[in-house]
Order: structure tokens, then sequence, then C-alpha cells
């Protein structure tokens, strides 16, 4: 037998009578300017909430509405913003923003500490022209629409873009502004396509993915480091071989 449910109000946050009232925009802790409507709020392991407004920040806080942390400020370099729209989270707790105006995502820590960013402005592999969807799968894969070029994009966790799928139009895998986006437990990818007034599922087909072409090269690093170090086991060989495994295992088996 299912079990229907029906919802009921539970709380609300953001000013202090924000039950009954509309809130007025705000700077301070716990405020909101405009929190953007495209996914704007994702939760993490431990129920946490984050959300992303115009005031260029990201808001952490408990499910109870307790603000816990913010961070952000205007700009373009690492851990600032220009209009950050989504936010996302991987099965680490880690954040995941879609920086509009600076053709980005930025990867952060459940503290809000700057790990990574990539993306630049253009249409090519891995470059966005107006990204704003984010989410992360079960394998914590990235992915992000970009309603500029009318197409969606996955990425690993690290940056590295994966593939794409996506044209302008109302047919089926096109798109007109491309703007939501999850992902299912099996993998299944659901876009909200914004003008057509739609949502359309799409279903995991397995492509193979080189790796990178400096992978070789490290992974005869290593094995040279390996080398030595079973001839010669010293301090020195030993902390040659893990900033090697180190250097191999961070760009080829993170991918």
């Amino acid at each position: 037998m299912k079990v229907s449910f029906s919802y009921q109000f539970v709380l609300a946050w953001g000013c202090a009578d924000a039950a009954n009232q509309a809130c007025p925009p705000g700077s301070s802790p716990g405020q909101f300017n405009l929190p953007y409507e495209w996914t704007g709020v994702a939760l993490d392991s431990a129920g946490n909430i984050y959300v992303p407004d115009s005031n260029n920040r990201v808001q952490k806080f408990d499910s109870s509405g307790n603000f816990l942390l913010a961070w952000g400020s205007p700009g373009s370099g690492n851990g600032q913003f220009f209009q950050p729209l989504s936010v996302a989270v991987d099965s680490s707790d880690n954040v995941y923003v879609t920086d509009w105006g600076n053709f980005r995502v930025q990867k952060f820590d459940s503290s809000g500490d700057f790990l990574l960013a990539w993306g630049s402005m253009g249409s090519g592999p891995g470059q966005f022209m107006g990204q704003v969807g984010v989410a992360a799968d079960s394998s914590d894969d990235i992915y992000v629409t970009d309603w500029g070029s009318e197409r969606v994009l996955k990425f690993t966790s690290g940056g590295r873009f994966l593939t794409q799928w996506g044209a302008p139009g109302s047919g089926p895998g096109q798109f007109d502004q491309p703007s939501g986006v999850a992902v299912d437990s099996s993998g299944n990818v659901y876009v909200v396509d914004t003008v057509n007034n739609r949502v359309e599922k799409f279903k995991p087909i397995a492509i193979f993915v080189p790796p990178p072409p400096e992978c070789g090269l490290l992974r005869a690093e290593f094995l040279k480091a390996l080398e030595l170090h079973n001839q010669n086991p010293t301090a020195a060989t030993t902390t040659a071989l893990r900033k090697a495994w180190k250097r191999y295992e961070t760009v080829c088996l993170r991918i």
C-alpha cells in the first residue's frame, strides 16, 4: 500500500517574524537579499542548509534556521562571487556554487574554505555562457546547466570535464534556457527547460573517458620513485615516493 502525505508549515527564517510576513532585504547574518530561485538551496549529510543570495555570499543554517556561518564577497578572486545562483553538496559535504558572472563553478568545504574553481567564458568543453543550476550525483560527479549555450555539462568533483549534451530548440534533448537540475539515485538527470515550459529526463549511457594525458608521465615517475625506494629505503626516498604517489593519485585516480 502506498502512503501519501500532506505537509504542515513548520518554520521560516530571514527576519524576526518570517512566519507571518515577507522579510525586507538585508545583509546581516541570517538575512537575505533575493535568494535565487534556481535550486538555490542544498542540504548536507547533517541536515544543514546552504543558501546563496545576491549579497554575493553563501549562508549556512542548521535545520532549525539558526545561522551558522557565511562566506563570500563581491569580486572574482577565490571565494568571491558575482551573482552566486545555485548550490549543491556532495557526499563528503563539499559545496559547489555556480558563480554566474564569473563564468565558473567554485568548490568549498563545509566550513566555507575555498578548495578549487573551474570554468571560463565560452562555449567550448568545460566553458560557460551563463551557468545556472548545479547538482551532484551519488558518485560526486557534478552537473551544471548553462542556459547561455543551451546544454548540460558534466564534470568530476575535481572540475575535470567529462561530457555535455543539449542544443537550442524544443525537440527531445534540446533546451531553451535550462535552469534547475537534479540527479536521482539511478543517475537519471532531470532538467528544467524554462522557456519550453517542461522538464526533461535523461538516462546515463556508459562512455569511455580517457585519462588525462599527463597520467603516463606521472605513473612513470611514481614507479621510478618506488624502484629507488626499494633499492635504498631512506627517509629521503620515502618522502619522494609519497610525493610521487600523491601527484599520481590526485590527477589520475581521483578523476
